[in-house]
């Protein structure tokens, strides 16, 4: 059964608008309308919409300098293009041309209320799921990402107070919460979604760096429906997203992260899924570059920003696979957590070691 759609038509003729409303929604859609092109655009802005129908013939709803500004936006956002579909009730010279050249998909000769209006929301409408990711990692977000590429449609944001600006413009259908966020952490947003009337039943996944029952218990308290260990494979993932995508909120379930062994330090594992082969070397370059930051804070006698650092490489040097950067994070961490700063320095030079031979076995 497909979910819900959000509908923008953007149409100067709109007295009869409920009418016209109702000849393009499904059960539950959701179709808003606009009667000026800054009115659409705006709309555009506070909600992600499934797909967009812009009128491209009239003197107050300009259709084309519509689209401009919503892809300009997107642009602006990073996110994913919208369906937008113009339309017209007559055909004109270059007409479509100009559409397309504008940013929008299809240009299609039909009046509003047609029977081709709806057929274009059936052929372009995204009806993939959203599924909310907050994550301060850029690692985590760009490897997340990649392994749901073609599932979903995957949002963004580095904190919780960002998360909850996500939340209210998109549809969400599925949160996945580092739980350990600046700003405002996932606990923190677990609860602000659940105060939410759209947020009740949503599922909510809570990632975590521990396994522990305290963990747990403290997720299920803000909100979670579900509790993952990291660092969390392609293939567990999107078993994980599959799993809750197809449980509402009122069940519980945990999932558990993978175990992780050390690796002989005379050989470096790397096991990198083909999808993610392209996004390995610049993953290592980077940490690399982290490697120097690391050593001026552990000379500093910085071991909170330390700890952070090292909370990321746990979180997600498996996913890129090499277990041993998440070993080596773990273990940084828990130094950072002792004070204690001259075994910190010994696993700081212990990863760098490590990346290069990473580097060289990459050719990088």
């Amino acid at each position: 059964m497909h979910r819900p759609l959000r509908i923008l038509l953007a149409e100067d003729h709109l007295d009869d608008g409920e009418a016209a409303a109702r000849s393009l929604q499904g059960e539950n859609d959701r179709v808003d309308t606009a009667a000026r092109r800054h009115v659409a655009v705006g709309l555009a802005a506070r909600t992600r919409y499934d797909i967009i129908l812009l009128s491209v013939e009239l003197p107050i709803v300009d259709g084309l300098e519509a689209a401009v500004a919503v892809r300009a936006d997107e642009r602006v956002r990073g996110e994913e293009p919208v369906p937008i579909v113009a339309y017209s009730s007559h055909q004109a010279e270059g007409l479509k041309e100009r559409c397309i050249a504008a940013g929008t998909n299809e240009f299609i000769v039909a009046q509003i209320g047609s029977h081709d209006l709806v057929e274009a929301v059936r052929k372009w409408a995204d009806r993939r799921p959203t599924v909310l990711l907050a994550d301060d990692s850029p690692h985590v977000r760009q490897l997340v990402i990649q392994q749901l590429r073609g599932m979903c449609r995957v949002v963004t944001a580095t904190n919780g107070k960002d998360a909850l600006e996500q939340f209210a413009r998109h549809a969400v259908s599925l949160v996945l919460l580092d739980m350990n966020m600046p700003v405002l952490d996932g606990y923190a947003t677990a609860v602000a979604i659940r105060q939410r009337p759209d947020g009740l039943l949503v599922p909510i996944v809570a990632l975590t760096a521990s396994d522990d029952d305290e963990a747990r218990t403290r997720a299920v308290a803000a909100g979670c429906t579900m509790h993952v260990a990291k660092p969390v494979t392609a293939g567990v993932l999107q078993s994980i997203v599959e799993f809750a995508l197809q449980h509402d909120g009122g069940s519980q379930a945990t999932a558990e992260g993978i175990a992780l062994a050390a690796i002989p330090a005379a050989d470096v594992q790397v096991e990198v899924e083909p999808f993610m082969a392209d996004l390995v070397p610049a993953y290592v370059t980077e940490k690399r570059r982290q490697v120097r930051h690391l050593r001026r804070l552990v000379h500093a006698s910085d071991l909170s920003q330390l700890r952070r650092v090292a909370h990321d490489l746990k979180g997600t040097g498996t996913a890129y696979g090499i277990p041993e950067v998440t070993r080596l994070g773990s273990a940084l961490e828990s130094a950072g957590q002792q004070g204690d700063a001259a075994a910190a320095a010994a696993l700081v030079d212990e990863l760098d070691d490590l990346l290069a031979r990473v580097q060289e076995k990459l050719g990088a």
